[in-house]
Protein backbone atom coordinates (compact mmCIF):
# COMPACT_ATOMS: atom_id res chain seq x y z
CA UNK A 1 0.00 0.00 0.00
CA UNK A 2 0.91 3.50 -0.84
CA UNK A 3 2.08 6.08 1.92
CA UNK A 4 -0.75 8.67 2.56
CA UNK A 5 -0.14 12.30 2.77
CA UNK A 6 -3.07 13.76 5.25
CA UNK A 7 -3.58 17.30 5.27
CA UNK A 8 -5.81 17.95 8.61
CA UNK A 9 -7.85 21.06 9.77
CA UNK A 10 -7.93 22.62 6.31
CA UNK A 11 -10.16 25.24 5.14
CA UNK A 12 -10.67 24.36 1.27
CA UNK A 13 -11.46 26.37 -1.43
CA UNK A 14 -13.62 25.01 -3.70
CA UNK A 15 -15.00 26.47 -6.87
CA UNK A 16 -18.49 27.33 -5.31
CA UNK A 17 -17.57 27.31 -1.97
CA UNK A 18 -15.08 27.21 1.16
CA UNK A 19 -15.33 23.98 3.25
CA UNK A 20 -14.25 24.44 7.19
CA UNK A 21 -12.55 21.44 9.18
CA UNK A 22 -11.70 19.44 6.04
CA UNK A 23 -9.28 17.00 5.65
CA UNK A 24 -7.58 16.04 2.68
CA UNK A 25 -6.07 12.74 1.19
CA UNK A 26 -3.50 12.31 -1.52
CA UNK A 27 -1.70 9.24 -2.52
CA UNK A 28 1.46 8.91 -4.62
CA UNK A 29 1.11 12.94 -4.61
CA UNK A 30 -2.56 13.37 -6.25
CA UNK A 31 -5.37 13.80 -4.41
CA UNK A 32 -8.14 11.21 -3.86
CA UNK A 33 -10.44 12.33 -1.26
CA UNK A 34 -11.53 15.55 0.81
CA UNK A 35 -13.54 14.44 3.82
CA UNK A 36 -14.96 15.72 6.95
CA UNK A 37 -12.17 16.04 9.41
CA UNK A 38 -14.10 14.17 12.08
CA UNK A 39 -14.28 11.46 9.63
CA UNK A 40 -10.76 10.68 9.18
CA UNK A 41 -8.65 7.32 10.60
CA UNK A 42 -5.51 8.59 10.79
CA UNK A 43 -2.85 5.11 10.05
CA UNK A 44 0.07 5.27 12.02
CA UNK A 45 2.36 5.44 8.73
CA UNK A 46 0.53 8.67 7.65
CA UNK A 47 2.46 11.76 7.09
CA UNK A 48 0.35 14.58 8.53
CA UNK A 49 0.44 18.34 7.80
CA UNK A 50 -2.01 20.61 10.21
CA UNK A 51 -3.06 23.21 8.21
CA UNK A 52 -4.05 24.73 11.51
CA UNK A 53 -7.41 26.26 10.07
CA UNK A 54 -5.64 27.93 7.12
CA UNK A 55 -7.20 28.20 3.78
CA UNK A 56 -6.33 25.59 1.23
CA UNK A 57 -6.26 26.02 -2.66
CA UNK A 58 -5.31 24.38 -5.41
CA UNK A 59 -2.54 25.83 -7.07
CA UNK A 60 -2.57 28.90 -9.13
CA UNK A 61 -2.33 29.02 -12.92
CA UNK A 62 -0.61 32.04 -14.95
CA UNK A 63 -1.39 32.31 -18.55
CA UNK A 64 0.38 35.21 -19.07
CA UNK A 65 3.59 35.75 -17.13
CA UNK A 66 6.79 37.88 -18.73
CA UNK A 67 8.94 36.95 -15.61
CA UNK A 68 9.37 37.39 -11.97
CA UNK A 69 12.33 37.34 -9.25
CA UNK A 70 14.53 39.69 -11.10
CA UNK A 71 14.53 37.72 -14.49
CA UNK A 72 13.05 37.82 -17.78
CA UNK A 73 11.79 35.35 -20.00
CA UNK A 74 13.56 37.39 -22.89
CA UNK A 75 16.21 37.42 -21.46
CA UNK A 76 17.07 34.04 -22.86
CA UNK A 77 19.11 32.15 -21.09
CA UNK A 78 17.84 29.15 -18.91
CA UNK A 79 19.04 30.73 -15.60
CA UNK A 80 16.20 33.49 -16.32
CA UNK A 81 13.62 30.64 -17.31
CA UNK A 82 14.37 28.30 -14.07
CA UNK A 83 14.70 31.73 -11.31
CA UNK A 84 11.07 32.97 -12.68
CA UNK A 85 9.76 29.49 -11.96
CA UNK A 86 11.09 29.78 -8.82
CA UNK A 87 10.24 32.74 -7.59
CA UNK A 88 6.27 32.22 -9.06
CA UNK A 89 5.98 29.26 -6.57
CA UNK A 90 6.60 30.80 -3.85
CA UNK A 91 3.45 32.86 -3.98
CA UNK A 92 1.28 29.76 -4.94
CA UNK A 93 1.50 29.79 -8.94
CA UNK A 94 2.05 25.25 -9.76
CA UNK A 95 1.71 26.53 -13.17
CA UNK A 96 2.88 28.72 -16.08
CA UNK A 97 3.04 29.94 -19.07
CA UNK A 98 5.92 32.24 -20.20
CA UNK A 99 5.31 34.45 -22.29
CA UNK A 100 7.56 36.56 -25.02
CA UNK A 101 7.61 40.23 -26.49
CA UNK A 102 7.40 41.12 -30.00
CA UNK A 103 11.21 40.70 -31.12
CA UNK A 104 13.55 39.31 -33.92
CA UNK A 105 12.86 35.94 -35.63
CA UNK A 106 16.19 34.58 -33.79
CA UNK A 107 15.19 35.59 -30.50
CA UNK A 108 11.90 34.01 -30.60
CA UNK A 109 13.89 31.08 -31.91
CA UNK A 110 16.64 31.30 -29.11
CA UNK A 111 13.14 31.37 -26.89
CA UNK A 112 11.69 28.47 -28.00
CA UNK A 113 15.04 26.28 -27.68
CA UNK A 114 15.47 27.75 -24.08
CA UNK A 115 12.15 27.49 -23.18
CA UNK A 116 12.68 23.46 -23.98
CA UNK A 117 15.56 22.69 -22.08
CA UNK A 118 14.44 24.85 -19.06
CA UNK A 119 11.59 23.06 -19.36
CA UNK A 120 12.98 19.43 -19.21
CA UNK A 121 15.44 21.00 -16.25
CA UNK A 122 12.80 22.29 -14.52
CA UNK A 123 12.48 20.26 -10.83
CA UNK A 124 11.11 23.16 -8.74
CA UNK A 125 9.55 25.66 -9.89
CA UNK A 126 6.23 26.32 -10.91
CA UNK A 127 5.61 23.43 -13.97
CA UNK A 128 5.57 25.62 -17.83
CA UNK A 129 2.77 24.57 -19.79
CA UNK A 130 3.51 25.64 -23.16
CA UNK A 131 4.76 29.06 -24.35
CA UNK A 132 2.48 32.42 -25.53
CA UNK A 133 3.50 34.60 -27.74
CA UNK A 134 2.95 38.41 -28.24
CA UNK A 135 2.95 39.32 -31.42
CA UNK A 136 5.04 40.27 -33.79
CA UNK A 137 1.25 40.74 -35.29
CA UNK A 138 0.18 43.88 -34.13
CA UNK A 139 -1.43 46.64 -35.42
CA UNK A 140 0.62 50.06 -34.50
CA UNK A 141 -2.30 51.22 -32.50
CA UNK A 142 -3.60 47.58 -30.75
CA UNK A 143 0.47 47.06 -29.68
CA UNK A 144 0.08 48.07 -25.99
CA UNK A 145 3.78 48.16 -24.29
CA UNK A 146 5.16 46.13 -27.30
CA UNK A 147 8.27 48.23 -29.06
CA UNK A 148 6.72 49.26 -32.63
CA UNK A 149 10.29 48.49 -34.25
CA UNK A 150 9.39 45.21 -33.87
CA UNK A 151 5.49 45.02 -35.66
CA UNK A 152 5.36 43.31 -38.45
CA UNK A 153 2.26 42.40 -41.12
CA UNK A 154 1.28 38.56 -41.12
CA UNK A 155 2.59 36.51 -43.82
CA UNK A 156 2.44 32.83 -44.33
CA UNK A 157 5.47 32.11 -45.18
CA UNK A 158 7.04 33.56 -42.03
CA UNK A 159 3.97 32.93 -39.37
CA UNK A 160 4.22 29.04 -40.49
CA UNK A 161 8.29 29.10 -39.93
CA UNK A 162 7.57 30.08 -36.59
CA UNK A 163 5.01 27.48 -35.88
CA UNK A 164 7.18 25.05 -37.30
CA UNK A 165 9.80 25.98 -34.94
CA UNK A 166 8.10 24.66 -31.81
CA UNK A 167 5.26 22.50 -30.81
CA UNK A 168 5.21 24.53 -27.45
CA UNK A 169 2.91 27.56 -28.25
CA UNK A 170 -0.36 27.22 -26.67
CA UNK A 171 -1.83 31.02 -26.65
CA UNK A 172 -0.58 33.33 -29.79
CA UNK A 173 -1.61 36.61 -29.07
CA UNK A 174 -2.06 39.04 -32.30
CA UNK A 175 -4.19 42.24 -33.25
CA UNK A 176 -3.61 42.86 -36.94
Amino acid sequence: MSKRLVIINAKIIFPDTIAEKMNVICINGKITKFEDASKTLLQSDDEVIDAKNNYLSPGFIDIHTHGGGGHDFMDGTIEAFLGVAETHVKYGTTSLVPTTLTSTFEELINTFNVYKEANRQNSSGSQFIGIHLEGPYFSYNQRGAQDPQYLRTPHPSEYNLILDASDDIVRWSIAP
